[in-house]
Order: C-alpha cells, then structure tokens, then sequence
C-alpha cells in the first residue's frame, strides 16, 4: 500500500482548492467583525467534529494524544478575546453535517484534514496581523496552530500516520477526508449557499 498522506493529498486536492477559492477568505474579511463571524462559523464546525472524532476510537492506544491537538479551545479564547461572552458561543447552531466517522481509518482521514490546516494557518496568521492587528494573544490563536512547532507537528503527525497505516482502510480514510472538505465548504459557505 502506498503511503496514506501522499495519497490523501492527491485524493482531496479538488475538494481542497474548491474550499479554499470558494471560502476566499482574505477577500471575505476585511474587518474584525468579519473575522469574528469567521471564528463563530470554525468553532461551531470543530466543536461537534472533534467531540465526535473523541469518542470513535482510543486515541491512546493508537498512539496519538488527540486531546492535546483539539483547536476548540483555541477557537473560544480567540473569541472571548475579541469580545464574545460564553453564553452567546453556547446558543451558535453547531455544524451536524459531519462526515463519516464509524471506524478509525474514516477518524484519522478527517484529521489529516484538521492537521493539514494549521500548515496553511501561518500564512492566514501572518496576513491578519498585518491587515487586522490579531496576535496569537489576541484573537489569532487558532490560525498560528502550534506556532513555531506547527511544522515539526505536522512531521509527528506524518510519522504517527505511518506508524499505523497498516491498521488502517485506505478507502475510508480517503472518503473521510474528502467528506471533511466538502463538510467545512458547505457550513463554512453555507450563507452563499442559501
């Protein structure tokens, strides 16, 4: 079997680039109030996912500390930070179309998606500092990922992949994945979609 990464890549590339041209985000935000109602739609997306994605396999035993790289936590001080109270982030509708999540393989091809985001995060980092004057610190937290560690992350979470890609289906990671993108394009756009 070819190794699953590369291959995920290849098999996702078109859901990848429709999410990213249709999302648009740099044209999408050009304000804080913008920005704060992009947060409200991730949070109310990786809220429900990583929950379900919790409790379909033992993390643990499958070498992988989920919970240290869960992001709803970093969604929900970026927007207390920028000025949200904890009871309106309860009362935001959640995301329930989510993709299919019965088995490891469909776990792990979802969050090679979820992973594979913080990479392209940096770049969104860098550009809403400058234009919107976000910090990790203030408002910026869930797009700097894992900041100077982002990198050397993603390369753990490869290295994990290989490590147990022989107890994995190819087909139903791929599906997995392919259904992430195409869950975060629709709820992500899902006002252009009405």
């Amino acid at each position: 079997m070819p190794e699953l990464l590369p291959t995920l890549k290849a098999a996702t590339q078109t859901e990848h680039q429709l999410l990213e041209d249709r999302l648009d985000l740099f044209n999408r935000v050009t304000d804080l109030a913008a920005y704060r109602r992009l947060l409200e739609d991730f949070f109310t997306l990786y809220e429900p996912l990583e929950d379900a994605l919790a409790g379909v396999v033992n993390w643990n035993a499958m070498g992988w500390d989920f919970e240290a790289s869960r992001k709803t936590a970093w969604l929900a001080q970026d927007l207390l930070n920028l000025g949200a109270e904890p009871a309106g982030l309860d009362s935001l509708p959640r995301c329930r179309d989510l993709p299919p999540l019965s088995s490891a393989s469909h776990a792990v091809g979802c969050l090679y998606v979820l992973e594979g985001s913080t990479l392209g995060g940096q770049l969104i980092t860098k550009r809403f500092s400058s234009t919107l004057g976000t910090t990790p610190d203030q408002g910026g937290r869930f797009f700097s990922g894992y900041g100077e560690e982002t990198v050397p992350h993603w390369r753990a979470f490869g290295a994990w992949v290989r490590s147990v890609e022989s107890q994995l289906n190819e087909a139903e990671a791929t599906t997995a994945a392919k259904a992430a993108f195409v869950s975060f394009d629709q709820w992500l756009n899902r006002s252009q979609n009405s």
